[in-house]
Parts: structure tokens; sequence; C-alpha cells
């Protein structure tokens, strides 16, 4: 038996001015992907062929640009061309790469690999809880199983359960499609972590469904990527059956599962003290007891955006208090840096801070 193996990953936020393109992706091809994705030993010890494909992901920015994703595509279909033979496909993608002209970077992928492959060759996805699944998904994926983290801490488990997986389903002839439902909600990953309640409880008892049930082969919750502006942007739920006489008992527990969750909605809440931007800056300098740190959700680099907003920066330099001390630890601005490279310490000089890209980033001076 053989296996091709890669990974193809992105988070796509929207709302950046800004196109993902080629260079801003990490990038290995043949078996220099071998270092980047732990799981050669679980194909080698089933004695499974692995035949490489790509690596290629990129931090969290704007849509991916359709030439980018095709030519990062076209590697992949190119090796599955290659080998139509091949048994089983493992692949780890984001789940909410949002390509333009295209739509879903993952199910575009998902339905060019299923047309290249037999419908006996298994596919098995490892994923990221923020991936938006479109509805028909699992009809074209064998398994699919995401973090049960957030902040990630469980990236190698996943890898590695769904490699498991797939080496289960070959070793067996199983041929068999997981069990996904849509949940009509969406929340900002900062609502959503799974160290705190309603996710951690859900968390908790999806591990106990993988660990003490054994029909269950692996259970998610993909809590969404917000800033996705999609119609499939929401929550979802997969329910992966150990063997093909469960399917139907899978089915009932995917409902059981979307019921469960859709019923902790309302639980969802930030963390911490949450407001918007003219309340925070008077509540941080007058409220609370310093140091206070504030951090913008809405201009979170890690989740897709420019880093470059001046909302904050306003609203701080609109309270007129002498007294006032606030440091703004970053702002991205390449001009505005240059000039400042001019400069040496000490230096007190005119400045116009500002991308001027989009609303969030108009000038200040």
């Amino acid at each position: 038996m053989k296996v091709i193996i890669g990974a193809f990953s992105h988070e796509s936020n929207d709302f950046c001015p800004n196109l993902t393109t080629r260079d801003m992706f990490e990038f290995y091809e043949g078996e220099n992907i071998f270092p980047q994705l732990p799981v050669l030993d679980i194909f080698s010890d089933a004695e499974i062929e692995i035949i490489p494909s790509i690596y290629a992901s990129a931090m969290s920015y704007g849509l991916v640009e359709e030439d980018t994703y095709l030519y990062y595509e076209k590697k992949i279909l190119d090796v599955a061309r290659a080998n139509p033979d091949v048994d089983g496909i493992w692949m780890f993608c984001h789940g909410a790469m949002n390509v333009e002209n295209i739509g879903s970077g993952e199910y575009r992928l998902a339905c060019d690999l299923r047309e290249i492959v037999s419908e006996s060759c298994v596919i098995s996805f490892g994923m990221d809880l923020h991936g938006n699944i479109e509805p028909d998904f699992a009809e074209k994926i064998n398994i699919i199983r995401c973090y049960h983290t957030a902040p990630h801490t469980d990236q190698v488990d996943t890898y590695r359960r769904t490699a498991k997986a797939l080496v289960h389903y070959l070793q067996n002839g199983y041929i068999m499609h997981a069990q996904l439902r849509k949940i009509p909600m969406i929340f900002p990953g900062e609502m959503a972590a799974t160290t705190v309640e309603p996710f951690k409880g859900i968390i908790s008892h999806m591990k106990e469904m993988e660990e003490n049930d054994p029909k269950i082969m692996c259970a998610s919750t993909f809590i969404g990527f917000a800033w996705t502006d999609a119609p499939r942007t929401s929550s979802t739920i997969v329910v992966v059956p150990s063997a093909p006489e469960y399917e139907q008992y899978c089915s009932e527990k995917a409902d059981e599962l979307a019921e469960f969750v859709f019923s902790k909605r309302r639980e969802f809440a930030f963390e911490m003290l949450a407001l918007p931007p003219a309340e925070t800056a008077k509540t941080s300098l007058y409220d609370l007891k310093p140091p206070v740190c504030v951090t913008d959700m809405g201009d979170n680099p890690t989740a897709g955006t420019t880093g470059g907003s001046t909302v904050l920066l306003k609203e701080y330099l609109r309270i007129n208090d002498p007294n006032k001390k606030v440091l703004i630890v970053g702002i991205l601005d390449k001009k505005a840096f240059d000039i400042c490279k001019t400069h040496k310490n000490g230096d007190t000089f005119k400045l116009t801070l500002g991308m001027d890209i989009d609303d969030v980033t108009r000038p200040v001076t």
C-alpha cells in the first residue's frame, strides 16, 4: 500500500485589504517535507510506502491570491496524477483558507483530489478548529479531525491521530465517510478558548467520546473563523466512525454533539473585560489599577490583520490629559519606520503614522 502525504494551510481574513501571495508561504516539496510532518513512523511501521507532495503554509493574512493557490494545488494534484493507484492521502489543511475567485481552498483541493483518485482511496485531513467547513465536505473526505485546543497545543497529536486513523481504515479495507453537521453560530476566537467554559467542557465531552467509545474514531468541533466572510462560516461538528457498521450510530452521535454544542451558545463570552475603543481608552486610564494591558482584538496579526490599526492610538490622543502615560507597543507602518531610522535616540520630530489602506489605518500626525 502507499499514501500521499502533505500540507497546504492558510487562515484567510477577508477583512485584511491585502492578498496572501506565493512569497509568503513557507514551502518544501519532495522528501524535504518529511521534517515538517511528524507522521512518517506511523506509515512506515505499517509498511505503507510514503509519497511526499508539498508542505506550504503561511501566516494568517488576507485572501489567498488565485494564482498562488493554483500554483501550490497543481503540485499536489500532479503527485496524485502520477500515482493513480494510491491507497490513501493524508494532508494537513487549516480549514479557513479563502481563495480569490475560488472560495474554500480546502474544499476545492478535496474535490479536485477526489476527481483524480478513485472512491476506494481513503483521504484523511487533519485540520484547525478555526476551520469553516463546507456542508458536503465529508462527502469528499473520509476522515476529518481538528485540534482540540485553542490556543493550539495539540497540533502534533492531531497529525498523528488522523494518520493512525488512515492506517486503521487501510488495514481493514474500510471505505466510509465522517458524519458532519453544520451549527448556525459564529464566534471570534477570543470568545472560544478551550481553557475556559463552555468550550473546555465541550472538549472534555469529545475526548470522552474518543477514548471510551470504540465505535468512534474521532470527534471534532470546529468553532470556525469569524473573519472569513463566506456562507460556510459557522461552527461544524464531525464524528468519524471506527468501522462501517457504526456509521448510523455516529450519525446519531453527531446529532447529539451538535445539539449539545448549540445548547451552550449563550455561554460563550470574552475571558476578560471587552469594551468599544473609546470606552477602552478611558477605562484603562482611569478605572483600572495600573499597569493595564490593552489588546485590540480587531487588529490581531495572528488572525490575519495588517497590524497597522491606528484606532486605539487616536482614542488615547483624544483624551486631553497631560499626565496620561500610554505605551503603544507596535503599529505597522514601513514608511514611518524608515523615517524613524534616519533619526537618533532623543530626537524630536514630526511623524505621520498610518498606512492609509483602509478605515482602521488612517494616518495620525
